[in-house]
C-alpha cells in the first residue's frame, strides 16, 4: 500500500497562499501610507449626548473607528473628536498650564458631578499652554478608555495616528488669528461650532487692550432658534465621518477620501496651529523639513558606500590570508638541507658573474651619479643653518637643480636658500658668511611678523650660493 502524496503538496500550496496574502496585505498597506504621508486622511468620530464617559458608548466608538481603520490600514490619519466625548474650559485669568488644569479639575468635578479621587486616571486632560505661551487658555480632557482604546486600534491597523483632538481645535485657533487689533469700545464675538442639536460656543471680549477667550462650553442648542447671531458659524456635517454608534456596520464606506485640510479651509498655516496642537491627544505633530529628508538621503548613500567598502576589504582580507597560507605551506614543503644548497648555488653565480660593460654614454652618466654622491651635502647645509641661527634667522626653504650640474668639468654647483630674517643688517651678515658665491636676489616684507626666540622675523629674502665641484 502506497503513502499518500497530496498532503505535502497541499501544505506547500497553503503556504505559500498565505505568505502571498501576507505579502499583499503589507504593500496594501504600504500604498495607503505613501498616498496620505503627505496629506493625512481627517476625519471625525461622531458621538451623541450619551457617549460622555460611558463605557457602551466609548466601546461603541472603538469599534466604528476599527471598522473604518481595517478598510483604510497603513493609512496617515488626523481624527477629530466630537465635542460629546469631551470635557472643555476657558479661563482667561490664567496664564499657567498646572493652575488651569488644577482649576478645570475643580469645576468639572463641582459641575459635571465627577469623583475627583481617580480623575487623572479615568480622563486624559490636554491644555492649550502645555506646549507654548498660547494667547488663550483652554483645557480639554477626554476618557482615558477611548483615547487608548483608539490608539490600540491605530497600531493594531498600522496606521499613523497624526492629531486625536477636539473638531474646534483648529478653527478656534484659525479665528483667533484672524482677529483685528483691539480697540476700546469693540464688540464682543461669539463662535459656534454646530453638532446637530448641539453646540460649542466660544465668547471673545477685548479687556485692557487685548483679546480675551471668556468661555468656551458645549451646549444645547434653542429649538425655537432664539440664540444669538454668530460672527462665525462651523458645521461638523461637513467633515468626513466614522460611522456613527448606530452605523457602525457602515462604517468602512462613511469616509470620503478628500483630506480634511481641503475641506476645511481654516487649517493650512503652521502659525496657526501652534497653540492649538497642544490639545493633541496622541502627542504634537512632528514637521519635517526637505533638509532632514535629503540628510537622511545622504545617510542611506554613506551607509550603502560603507557597506561596499567593508566588503571590498573583507574580499581584499582574504585573499592576502590565502597567499600567505600557500606561501607558509610551500616554505614548509622544501627541506632545510635542499634550501641551503640553492643558497650556496647562487652565491657561486654571482661571483662568477662579470660585472656589465658600459657604453660611452653610460661612463658620461656613471660619473655624473659619482660626483651627485659625492658632494659634501651635509657640511653645506650645516654651514648655511648654523650661520643663520647666529643672526637669528629662519630658514624656510632649500632648492638645487641637478639637471644641469656634472655635465661639464669644472661647473659649479649653485642652490637656493629662502629664510626669514628680522632686519637687513642681519640679512647682510648672512650673506657675506655664506661666502662669496652668495648673492642677495629678493627681499619682501611678510604679509605677518613672526615672533619668534631671537625677535620678531618681519622680511623674506632669496639667496642664491654657490661652490664646489663636480
Amino acid at each position: 500500500m502506497s503513502a499518500p502524496t497530496h498532503i505535502p503538496a497541499t501544505a506547500e500550496v497553503v503556504a505559500f497562499s498565505s505568505a502571498r496574502s501576507g505579502v499583499s496585505r503589507l504593500l496594501r498597506r504600504w500604498r495607503q501610507r505613501v498616498a496620505s504621508w503627505r496629506r493625512p486622511l481627517a476625519l471625525m468620530l461622531p458621538a451623541d449626548a450619551q457617549a460622555r464617559g460611558g463605557a457602551h458608548a466609548i466601546t461603541e466608538l472603538t469599534q466604528a473607528f476599527d471598522e473604518w481603520a481595517a478598510a483604510h490600514a497603513g493609512a496617515a490619519v488626523e481624527l477629530s473628536l466630537s465635542s460629546h466625548v469631551l470635557l472643555m474650559l476657558a479661563d482667561g485669568d490664567l496664564t499657567d498650564a498646572q493652575a488651569l488644569r488644577e482649576r478645570a479639575a475643580e469645576q468639572w468635578g463641582h459641575y459635571l458631578d465627577l469623583p475627583a479621587e481617580g480623575f487623572d486616571t479615568d480622563w486624559l486632560v490636554q491644555t492649550s499652554l502645555d506646549e507654548v505661551a498660547a494667547p488663550v487658555a483652554v483645557a480639554c480632557a477626554v476618557p482615558s478608555a477611548l483615547a487608548q482604546g483608539l490608539q490600540a486600534v491605530a497600531r493594531r491597523h498600522g496606521l499613523a495616528l497624526r492629531a486625536l483632538q477636539p473638531w474646534w481645535a483648529g478653527p478656534l485657533a484659525s479665528a483667533w488669528q484672524d482677529l483685528p487689533p483691539p480697540t476700546d469700545g469693540q464688540a464682543p464675538r461669539l463662535w459656534v461650532w454646530r453638532e446637530g442639536a448641539w453646540q460649542t460656543q466660544a465668547r471673545v471680549s477685548t479687556e485692557s487692550g487685548r483679546w480675551v477667550l471668556r468661555s468656551l462650553a458645549f451646549v444645547a442648542a434653542d429649538p425655537l432658534d432664539r440664540t444669538e447671531a454668530a460672527d462665525l458659524v462651523f458645521d461638523a456635517s461637513d467633515i468626513p465621518h466614522v460611522g456613527g454608534a448606530t452605523e457602525a456596520a457602515n462604517a468602512a464606506q462613511a469616509l470620503s477620501q478628500q483630506p480634511f485640510a481641503a475641506r476645511a479651509g481654516w487649517r493650512g498655516r503652521a502659525d496657526q496651529v501652534d497653540w492649538a496642537e497642544s490639545l493633541n491627544f496622541s502627542g504634537p505633530r512632528v514637521h519635517t523639513s526637505f533638509w532632514s529628508w535629503a540628510l537622511l538621503a545622504l545617510g542611506a548613500i554613506a551607509v550603502v558606500h560603507a557597506m561596499d567598502l567593508s566588503s571590498q576589504l573583507v574580499d581584499s582580507e582574504q585573499a592576502t590570508q590565502a597567499e600567505l597560507s600557500r606561501l607558509q605551506a610551500h616554505a614548509r614543503a622544501q627541506p632545510s638541507a635542499a634550501a641551503a644548497s640553492s643558497a650556496d648555488q647562487v652565491v657561486a653565480v654571482s661571483s662568477q658573474a662579470q660585472a656589465p660593460v658600459l657604453q660611452p654614454d653610460g661612463w658620461r652618466s656613471a660619473a655624473q651619479l659619482a660626483a651627485w654622491l659625492g658632494h659634501p651635502w651635509a657640511a653645506a647645509l650645516d654651514h648655511a643653518d648654523a650661520t643663520a641661527h647666529q643672526r637669528g634667522i629662519s630658514l624656510t626653504g632649500f632648492q638645487v637643480d641637478l639637471s644641469a650640474w656634472g655635465a661639464r668639468a669644472g661647473q659649479p654647483l649653485a642652490w637656493r636658500l629662502q629664510a626669514a630674517v628680522p632686519d637687513d643688517a642681519a640679512a647682510l651678515q648672512w650673506v657675506q658668511e655664506l661666502g662669496p658665491q652668495a648673492e642677495l636676489q629678493r627681499r619682501d616684507a611678510l604679509p605677518q611678523p613672526v615672533p619668534s626666540e631671537r625677535g620678531t622675523l618681519s622680511w623674506r629674502i632669496d639667496v642664491n650660493s654657490g661652490g664646489g665641484q663636480p
